[in-house]
């Protein structure tokens, strides 16, 4: 303790001058905070894999999707070839021979389009695998 006696401090001795303040202060503002380093590092690397799942996740999205476009195409061709074959469904029971020939092309332009839109879902499937697997990951 200095006890008041100036020739006793450290920081504030008038014979010392600035000289040892000013090393003190410098060797104060270059030290580093490991935990902050740390919680940068361990942020980067939750946001990484946050980035990752919603990649994967917009891959089963376009799957799911190509799934249900599958089903629809089979559910379709299944009503079209009631429908060809002249055979009474749920969905035709009442209506006329002209309505039933323009559903008959209304179902083939649908299943025409479903196959283009699988067709299309493969490729973007097959670009995201690998997309995921080269780069993403």
């Amino acid at each position: 303790m200095s006890e008041s006696d100036p020739s006793k401090r450290i920081l504030t001795n008038p014979n010392t001058g600035s000289e040892f303040t000013e090393r003190f202060n410098n060797q104060w503002k270059s030290l580093r905070n490991p935990f902050k380093d740390a919680y940068y590092w361990l942020k980067g690397e939750l946001l990484d894999l946050k980035g990752l799942k919603s990649a994967l996740e917009g891959r089963e999205n376009v799957v799911r999707q190509q799934s249900a476009t599958e089903s629809k195409k089979r559910s379709d061709q299944q009503e079209l070839d009631k429908l060809s074959q002249g055979k009474a469904t749920l969905k035709s029971f009442f209506k006329s021979k002209s309505s039933k020939e323009s559903d008959i092309l209304t179902l083939q332009s649908a299943i025409e389009q479903s196959i283009k839109d699988v067709e299309e879902y493969k490729k973007l499937v097959n670009f995201l695998t690998v997309y995921h697997g080269e780069i993403a990951i």
